[in-house]
């Protein structure tokens, strides 16, 4: 089990955006699937909206460097503790997903 620091212990805003990472080490990668999943799919809708036939790998192309372009100042934000808002293995994560939408979207044709 983790030890989380108080939220009263906390004194700086970069302490208040990596607070939840102490607790939870993977809040920050639910945040970005949340961020790429909702711009996916209200691309989509509007895409669908607007043409007769929509093209959800666009959607998903745009979204995923939308989510790195997120997620990318979460790795330099430290706490005073030398913490990271997002870990580095997590953007690895981010980045190795997002690359593999685009790619797929470049070279869909």
């Amino acid at each position: 089990m983790t030890i989380c620091e108080l939220i009263s212990n906390v004194s700086t805003i970069e302490d208040l955006l990596v607070w939840p990472t102490t607790c939870a080490y993977y809040f920050y990668l639910y945040v970005l699937f949340a961020i790429f999943g909702v711009t996916a799919l209200s691309l989509y809708n509007i895409d669908k909206e607007k043409f007769l036939k929509s093209d959800l790998i666009s959607c998903l192309g745009i979204a995923s460097i939308a989510t790195i372009i997120t997620a990318l100042p979460m790795t330099i934000i430290k706490n005073s503790s030398d913490i990271p808002m997002l870990q580095s293995d997590l953007f690895l994560y981010v980045l190795a997903v997002g690359v593999v939408f685009i790619g797929i979207w470049i070279f869909k044709d």
